[in-house]
């Protein structure tokens, strides 16, 4: 909920759309739309939101050990990134938004296949990101 909030608020002001089935480039979002539970590529994507040149699909995440951060990001998130880009190669941009704890090492390995991180409690840098590439 606190992506939507800060996805319709100020500055970004996004617009929510209706969840859509996205099988191919012709049907990602126009920059400045967003929508919930879009099954993209064949799987469900947290948030679909359309950027000037590509699509960011973000899964939000939560764990409250190390050990349950390697299935929630590397497994959870991974999995559904590797199809993704497999779908729509640099098209896309796979994204996470966590909460909790995580494990430094389950952190760095998913930055490294392609996954960008965002923190729930530093919303900041995410904005930062959709208003710069809007």
């Amino acid at each position: 909920m606190a992506v939507e909030v800060a996805l319709l608020g100020p500055p970004l002001h996004f617009a929510k759309v209706k969840a859509r089935d996205i099988a191919n480039a012709r049907e990602f979002l126009a920059p400045g739309e967003f929508c919930r539970q879009s099954k993209v590529g064949g799987t469900r994507a947290d948030f679909s939101i359309g950027l000037r040149d590509r699509l960011l699909l973000i899964e939000c995440k939560a764990s409250n050990s190390e050990v349950n951060s390697y299935k929630r990001l590397n497994h959870e998130i991974g999995d559904k990134a590797t199809v993704w880009k497999r779908s729509f190669g640099e098209s896309v941009v796979p994204a996470a938004v966590l909460a909790g704890v995580f494990k430094v090492d389950n952190l760095a390995e998913a930055q490294r296949s392609g996954i960008a991180i965002f923190w729930e409690h530093d919303f900041g840098t995410l904005i930062d990101y959709l208003a710069a590439n809007r």
